[in-house]
């Protein structure tokens, strides 16, 4: 079909094209065919601009951090007034063993908890928790193992819940940054 403007053929010969391919284009109430090739470069143009985005994100996130490089991560919280002792008690007795056997399967590679030395208004946090992952799919063979891992060290499973339930109350903000290292060379 050659491309005219529609004003330029017959509401007659339009329906003749109708018939012929069946495919058509609503555009103010007007019917205008497409053939067979419009609708494939249409579908093309479609995935083009859908899918190549996203594939561009997936280039660039492997190419700023490859796929088999540690992963650093700092985990912040920000506690209720009175709260930090037994927040870090419960963390030390509730999730730091979970921490320790990840570490001994080789998905974790290091885990380090900080504190302030010198008070600091923004931003707010009172412990910093840095975790150094073996790569980005350690962490999610880390929390599929984890169930298997609490059931192993927990089997009070109703006794664990309430502690981490009650250490997270303690919590009133949490907020995780993923570090990229810049080379200085």
């Amino acid at each position: 079909m050659s491309r005219t403007s529609l004003d330029s053929r017959s509401p007659a010969f339009a329906e003749d094209e109708l018939r012929g391919n069946g495919s058509t284009l609503d555009i103010e109430s007007r019917q205008i065919p497409i053939s067979r090739g419009e609708n494939m470069i249409r579908t093309l143009r479609f995935f083009t601009l859908a899918v190549a985005p996203l594939f561009a994100l997936a280039t660039c996130a492997s190419a700023g951090q490859p796929m088999a490089q540690p992963v650093t991560i700092e985990y912040y919280y920000k506690l209720a007034p009175g709260g930090s002792s037994e927040w870090l008690a419960l963390y030390k007795k509730n999730h730091n063993p979970l921490l320790k056997e990840l570490i001994k399967e080789g998905l974790l590679k290091s885990e380090k908890l900080y504190t302030r030395r010198f008070h600091a208004e923004s931003p707010a946090w009172d412990y910093k928790i840095v975790m150094i992952w073996r790569d980005w799919s350690a962490l999610e063979e880390a929390h599929n193992r984890e169930p298997e891992i609490l059931k192993s060290l927990y089997p009070d499973k109703e006794d664990h819940d309430r502690q981490e339930k009650r250490r997270w109350e303690l919590t009133l903000a949490h907020w995780d940054d993923v570090l990229d290292e810049v080379p200085l060379d």
